[in-house]
């Protein structure tokens, strides 16, 4: 079994098949950094990589070594051309925190809901067009961005995300919210960016017609009330 850092070279020589035979290397860098615009990978004292910068690299897909990296809980894949997730990125299970925003993912697998240590998650900036039953299991969930997809619906499941403080939603394709969004006691808000300066669900700039627009405006309560309601007219 290599080691982590032969890992490493072996992703490099799957990102830059050419390069990395010019000495194009990913850098050592701090933890706190993998969150940076530089490239490279932290390690710790054992040398096991816990988190991997790999942003804007044109990669279309997910180099096949980066699987073993079973120490990893910070990975940033930023501004790249991923359109799939293979069924292996399940086996990331330390992941913390994870930024995927601005590829061209279209879907997630099933699998995605084995990262259940997450409880950071940027999207945003893709083209899912739907959510995998399996988010739902995503409990240790905080935090999440989802802006600016091609969203129709979320699953009933997303109500399981009982950690939930802060989701982007906004500027989707989301007509109907499911009541299940209720047992997280967040505010759905139509505002923009800078309105979530507490903990809330921006909802901006989606086809909504269940609960109405003007529903959502009237705050957390009047969302409640207008479930109750449909839930006693059933």
């Amino acid at each position: 079994m290599p080691t982590d850092l032969e890992i490493i070279q072996q992703l490099e020589q799957e990102i830059w098949p050419i390069g990395s035979l010019f000495g194009k290397k990913l850098k050592r860098i701090s933890l706190d950094a993998i969150s940076g615009s530089h490239n490279g990978y932290a390690a710790d004292k054992n040398n096991n990589i816990i988190g991997l910068n790999l942003d804007k690299n044109n990669i279309s897909f997910i180099p096949s070594s980066l699987f073993y990296l079973k120490y990893l809980t910070k990975l940033s894949l930023f501004g790249n051309q991923i359109d799939k997730l293979p069924v292996s990125f399940g086996q990331l299970q330390n992941l913390r925190i994870l930024w995927l925003n601005e590829n061209q993912l279209k879907e997630l697998p099933t699998s995605f809901g084995q990262l259940q240590k997450l409880s950071y998650l940027e999207l945003q900036y893709n083209q899912l067009k739907e959510l995998p039953v399996s988010f739902g299991q995503l409990q240790n969930l905080e935090y999440l961005e989802l802006q600016h997809n091609q969203l129709r619906e979320l699953p009933a499941s997303f109500g399981q995300l009982k950690n939930l403080r802060y989701v982007y939603i906004n500027s989707n394709k989301i007509s109907r919210l499911p009541k299940e969004i209720l047992s997280l006691n967040l505010e759905p808000k139509w505002g923009d960016y800078q309105s979530m300066l507490g903990y809330g669900m921006a909802v901006k700039d989606n086809p909504l017609v269940s609960p109405p627009v003007e529903v959502i405006q009237r705050g957390q309560q009047a969302v409640y009330n207008y479930f109750e309601q449909l839930k006693q007219g059933d």
